[in-house]
């Protein structure tokens, strides 16, 4: 009941990330993210859903998607 109150007035904050895709700049996907990736490879652990938040990252940073809800349809796939 507490927690509602709690985060209120944090509710209009945006991730950093959102706010460089926003103004059209790169963000730090790879060093979050893709690194998850990267060291999923290295010990064969597969790691499909950081990899297709890279993927969908590097299409908006690409141009070719908007940062919008409209992508979660891309992990239907994975379930």
């Amino acid at each position: 009941m507490i927690i509602p109150l709690a985060i209120k007035k944090h509710r209009l904050l945006k991730a950093s990330m959102l706010q460089d895709l926003e103004k059209g700049k790169r963000c730090e996907i790879d060093a979050i993210n893709g690194i998850i990736s990267v060291y999923g490879k290295k010990v064969n652990v597969p790691t499909p859903f950081n990899d297709k938040v890279v993927e969908i990252i590097k299409k908006i940073e690409a141009g070719v998607c908007c940062p919008n809800w409209d992508n979660l349809v891309l992990f239907d796939e994975l379930v």
